[in-house]
């Protein structure tokens, strides 16, 4: 028994071209890329706080950022490569 759906059938060819799998992997690499972008800028909020009040652990700080700065780069790029 083969039971078509007639809202399918009136669909544009756009809306068949696109899954939600790829909708669905889109939107997360937009959201890693603004990760991304966020962790860029708290590298800078911590700069601006170190220049402002410098402590002992002004160093231990600068060097989680910067890795979490990396990690969220190899994220993105390893996201990329698997979609």
């Amino acid at each position: 028994m083969n039971v078509s759906n007639p809202f399918i059938g009136n669909l544009p060819d756009i809306f068949r071209m696109f899954r939600v799998w790829d909708i669905f992997s889109f939107l997360f690499l937009a959201f890693l890329f603004l990760y991304v972008i966020f962790s860029l800028m708290v590298i800078r909020q911590v700069q601006l706080m170190n220049s402002a009040l410098s402590t002992v652990l002004s160093p231990f700080l600068q060097l989680i950022v910067y890795l979490h700065f990396v990690m969220a780069i190899l994220v993105f790029v390893l996201a990329l490569l698997t979609v």
